[in-house]
């Protein structure tokens, strides 16, 4: 079989397009995500200003929340061009690096929370940021993990900095919370890796159809032409068979 599949499956010559279309189709997996994720992450952020709002300064809870606001506009913005893109294989590298910033920045942002907002006499305060940051880190895993690398830039960046800080606190029951965000962290990331291995498994598969799709129709084409062409020369031949027989019998006839 010729084309870009073989019987052992993608032709080599063609590996390095198959990936990006490949890579693509999960980059537009993970914009597809983005409307949800960024409405759901503003839902808690707006309920953890609220929960906090007696408790921490004004003008760092209103900061805090406008830069998760400018972040979701800025991945809003991010999906609208992705799904405009008119030429997008010969860009998707960049795009895959602009997702992993952008989750790079979310995973700060949501880490920067637990140094700023952490109250060391208020364990109900404690509770709301635990719940508020594990809720984000969790509600979005389906998201940053349809794309590994930004899955292993959020995670860390998110629930680290509310881990070190439960640490610092001293106390058994603190370290014994950490120790369970840890085991958090290590969970969320082995179901992300899974999760990652069937999306690329399942754009991948769904190339590969495509392509095998187009060439047997490329091919029956090839066929069906092939086959014309050789029943018009079945016609031609014949034809000129029984014109000759013709020609033959009229002269023996006259003798």
């Amino acid at each position: 079989m010729s084309g870009p599949l073989s019987l052992v499956g993608i032709d080599p010559s063609l590996r390095e397009r198959r990936q990006e279309r490949v890579l693509a189709g999960v980059i537009g997996t993970v914009y597809r995500q983005v409307p949800q994720s960024v409405l759901g992450t503003t839902v808690l952020a707006v309920a953890l200003v609220a929960a906090l709002w007696q408790a921490r300064p004004a003008e760092l809870l209103i900061g805090w929340l406008a830069a998760v606001l400018v972040e979701g506009a800025v991945r809003l913005k991010a999906a609208s061009a992705f799904a405009a893109s008119a030429h997008l294989l010969d860009h998707v590298q960049r795009w895959a690096r602009r997702w992993m910033l952008q989750a790079a920045i979310a995973g700060a942002l949501w880490g920067a929370a637990a140094p700023l907002f952490f109250s060391p006499d208020d364990p109900t305060h404690q509770i709301v940021l635990v719940a508020v940051v594990l809720g984000v880190a969790f509600g979005t895993l389906t998201l940053y993990a349809t794309h590994r690398p930004a899955l292993l830039v959020f995670l860390p960046l998110a629930l680290l900095p509310l881990t070190g800080r439960l640490l610092a606190e001293g106390n058994p029951s603190y370290y014994a919370a950490a120790v369970v965000m840890l085991v958090l962290l290590v969970i969320a990331y082995l179901f992300g890796r899974n999760y990652s291995n069937a999306i690329y498994a399942s754009v991948r598969n769904n190339y590969e159809n495509e392509v095998l799709v187009d060439q047997l129709i490329s091919e029956k084409r090839a066929a069906d032409e092939a086959r014309s062409v050789a029943e018009t020369a079945t016609r031609s031949k014949t034809r000129f068979l029984a014109a000759a027989s013709h020609d033959l019998r009229q002269p023996l006839q006259a003798i």
